[in-house]
């Protein structure tokens, strides 16, 4: 996921600098956007849980254990490192964004990258990262656990975009309605104002949706900490003597000198 991530984004840059419009970055963040979340729908779904075996093969130091532990399997790990992912190229975005865009073509649209991005990021934290924590709940020895963590995935982006639509139609006696902020978590509505540059509207979405990532990341990382501090453990004994038995027996060393 890492290496095709970095692929797709360098080749997407890439383009980008040689159309001179930032508009073929919105289209890999929302595209990158929808892919990772489908990607984290599953990896929220994962027992929380590291085998024996994996153990054995942790990273022993405190910088590998900080840079190396995230890929190893585990809901908790598994979703900080989606998100880690998507920062990662919205940071690269909002750079080349300051750095090229007054080479760039001149487009009203091309001041919305990294607000898109920075929107977009808050949306994949805190649904994903809710779908997380919701997944906890469920007893991690229900069998079709993916299926069930994409379905609550899907309930939880329409619950997120139909319920605030309900109650601002009933309390606007069922009229139709401006953006405003009740609908930061609708990401359709809140990506179209800002293609439109309707910043008056969408700066206390994003402010809304800001916080709320922050909490819901937050509470993903302390909840992850248990397998973070997870330290290798021995291979034992039994194993260490099997292993041996296959392995092919050193040849030993050409005498030179013999005749």
């Amino acid at each position: 996921l890492l290496v095709w991530t970095l692929l797709v984004c360098f080749w997407s840059l890439l383009g980008t600098l040689a159309v001179e419009d930032m508009e073929a970055a919105n289209v890999l963040l929302v595209g990158l956007f929808i892919f990772l979340m489908v990607v984290g729908s599953l990896v929220s779904g994962e027992r929380g849980i590291l085998s024996p075996r994996a153990q054995r093969g942790l990273p022993q130091t405190y910088l590998g254990r900080t840079f190396l532990t995230w890929f190893y399997p585990g809901a908790g790990l598994g979703t900080i490192f989606v998100l880690c992912l998507y920062a990662a190229v919205v940071g690269t975005v909002c750079v080349m964004d300051v750095v090229y865009r007054p080479d760039f073509q001149s487009s009203s649209r091309d001041e919305a990258s990294s607000a898109l991005g920075w929107l977009l990021l808050g949306h994949l934290t805190v649904y994903v990262g809710l779908n997380r924590l919701l997944m906890m709940l469920v007893p991690p020895r229900v069998p079709s656990r993916m299926l069930a963590s994409v379905a609550l995935m899907a309930a939880v982006l329409i619950v997120g975009h139909l319920l605030p639509l309900f109650f601002a139609y009933y309390a606007n006696d069922y009229r139709d309605f401006d953006y405003a902020w009740h609908q930061a978590f609708n990401i359709v509505w809140s990506i179209e104002e800002i293609s439109r540059l309707q910043t008056s509207q969408i700066a206390t979405s994003m402010l809304i949706v800001t916080l709320c990532a922050i909490a819901v990341f937050g509470l993903n990382l302390v909840f992850c900490t248990r397998d973070v501090m997870l330290v290798r453990v021995a291979v034992p004994p039994r194993i260490r003597e099997e292993e041996r038995r296959f392995e092919p027996a050193s040849p030993a060393p050409v005498d030179p000198f013999a005749d």
